[in-house]
C-alpha cells in the first residue's frame, strides 16, 4: 500500500529528484556504498529531504557563501548534509515522519532517536566529523517551527570539543528546517511560504552565527535554482 502524504497525495507522486541525486552523488564518490544503500532505505519523504539539503549544502559552497577552510571539515558537512536523517532507516519508515501536526510524547520520543542513531550509523561508516556536525541538527532551542512543541534534544555533548563542528551543525540545522518547513510533502504549517520561512530563520536567535546568517540569506535563491531543476 502506498505511504499516504497528509494533502491526499501518494509517494508515487514526489516529484523525481534524479538530476539533484546525480549532482549530489558526484561530489561523495568516496561514499561507502553500504551508507548509500542504507539512505536508500529511509522513507522516500525523508529521502527527498536529505537530497535537497545536500544541494543546498554543495551549492552554497560551490558560490562561496559558506567557506570552510578546512577541507576535511568542508567533506565532512556535504557528508552530513545527505546523511544525517539516516537514523530514520528502519521501523520508523516513514509513519510518523511523513504525517502532519504536532506529536504526541510518544511519538516525539520515537523520533527524537533518529538523531541519535544517525550519529551512530556515521561513526560505524567511520565518518567521524559528520557524525559531530550532523549531531547539531536538530539542537533547536529557538526553534520557529517547533514540530513537537518544544526542544529538540542536544547534540552538544558530541560537539563539545570541536568549535568548527558545533557550527557546521548549527548551519546545517538552518538548512534543514528551511527545506522542512517549506516542503508541501510534508510541512509543519501548510502556510509557510520560502519567503516566511527565510525571514523566520533570519530573526530567530538560535542562529547567530554570521556564518549560518549569511547561508539563510542565500536559501531563496537556491531554492529557486532547485525548483528550475526538478522541473527540467
Amino acid at each position: 500500500m502506498e505511504t499516504q502524504l497528509h494533502d491526499d497525495r501518494s509517494v508515487s507522486e514526489l516529484p523525481s529528484l534524479d538530476n539533484l541525486l546525480a549532482y549530489v552523488l558526484q561530489r561523495l564518490s568516496d561514499i561507502d556504498p553500504e551508507l548509500i544503500s542504507d539512505f536508500d532505505k529511509i522513507d522516500p519523504i525523508s529521502r527527498n529531504h536529505s537530497i535537497r539539503v545536500a544541494y543546498y549544502a554543495m551549492r552554497l559552497i560551490e558560490r562561496r557563501i559558506l567557506q570552510i577552510s578546512d577541507p576535511v571539515y568542508e567533506r565532512g558537512f556535504c557528508v552530513a548534509s545527505m546523511f544525517h536523517d539516516i537514523g530514520k532507516n528502519g521501523s520508523l519508515n516513514g509513519r510518523l515522519f511523513g504525517s502532519s501536526g504536532l506529536l504526541d510524547y510518544q511519538q516525539r520520543a520515537v523520533v527524537q532517536t533518529h538523531v541519535r542513531l544517525g550519529v551512530q550509523a556515521l561513526q560505524h561508516y567511520n565518518e567521524w566529523i559528520a557524525a559531530k556536525i550532523s549531531a547539531g541538527h536538530h539542537e533547536h532551542q529557538d526553534n520557529p517551527y517547533p514540530r513537537d512543541g518544544g526542544p529538540h534534544i542536544s547534540g552538544s555533548q558530541n560537539r563539545r570539543s570541536d568549535p568548527l563542528a558545533e557550527a557546521l551543525g548549527e548551519c546545517l540545522a538552518a538548512i534543514d528546517q528551511f527545506d522542512a518547513v517549506t516542503d508541501p510533502a510534508r510541512v509543519y504549517f501548510s502556510t509557510v511560504t520560502p519567503e516566511a520561512a527565510q525571514e523566520e530563520l533570519a530573526s530567530s536567535a538560535y542562529f547567530p552565527n554570521e556564518m549560518t546568517q549569511a547561508i539563510i540569506r542565500d536559501l531563496l535563491n537556491i531554492y529557486q535554482e532547485i525548483q528550475s531543476v526538478i522541473a527540467t
